[in-house]
């Protein structure tokens, strides 16, 4: 049975109870991963991690919005195209984000600062980036890594597509290139942070876009944990 392992988001802000964005859980989940691909690294032929990667200013984050005084609005605020909240960048693309999740019956949440790319927080969580290195070394067999996030002008919680396209021939491209990545597997397990939201919706999309590749998941449930 050829097996991919697909982890999502095994970083420090999110696993480490010093994270900006921490996960309760996300530690043991992460410790018993990595227990895993010690015990059963033969079983594996792929490992794929995905990494949020943000930069200081996205459509996310406190700094990209104000209110008529100029206060930033606090971590988990939610912003809708009819509250106070003024973007302080790409306002015509802002707003047209807003309106595009909203079709879809959803809020822009406004995060903590994290994942910052190269910072400590972007990092993998050490016990697991060491258990794969070693996995790597023994079997000599294919690690990818998958950054997402990059864009300022959407959320990107899906390794496969951001919640709005700005250029959907590119991120149909990327999304293609992403599921190739997943084809010819018996059984692709899943784990990674955080459960209701970047794992939730890679699997959906997964699932939404290649059904044959979605029917062969298995979330490891022991490994993940929700906000």
């Amino acid at each position: 049975m050829k097996r991919a392992l697909l982890i999502v988001d095994p970083q420090n802000d999110f696993v480490l109870p010093s994270g900006s964005l921490a996960v309760k859980g996300a530690v043991e989940d992460m410790d018993r991963l990595s227990d895993i691909v010690k015990r059963r690294g033969l079983e594996i032929d792929k490992i794929i991690i995905t990494l949020d990667s943000h930069h200081p200013i996205h459509i996310a984050s406190p700094i990209y919005w104000e209110d008529e005084e100029g206060n930033l609005p606090p971590p988990f605020t939610l912003i809708t195209s009819g509250s106070k909240w003024i973007p302080r960048f790409h306002k015509e693309k802002a707003f047209e984000y807003l309106e595009q999740i909203e079709q879809k019956g959803k809020k822009l949440i406004i995060w903590p600062p994290h994942t910052l790319f190269g910072s400590s927080g972007w990092a993998v969580y050490e016990p697991l980036f060491n258990a794969v290195n070693d996995w790597v070394l023994k079997t000599g067999r294919d690690l990818a890594t998958c950054p997402k996030g990059s864009n300022p002008l959407t959320e990107m919680f899906s390794a496969v597509k951001p919640e709005v396209s700005f250029d959907e021939e590119k991120d149909n491209a990327a999304a293609e290139q992403f599921l190739n990545q997943l084809e010819g597997f018996d059984a692709i397990w899943v784990a990674g942070e955080a459960e209701n939201f970047c794992v939730k919706e890679t699997v959906e999309d997964i699932l939404e876009l290649r059904a044959d590749i979605g029917a062969k998941i298995e979330i490891l449930k022991g490994c993940t944990s929700s906000i």
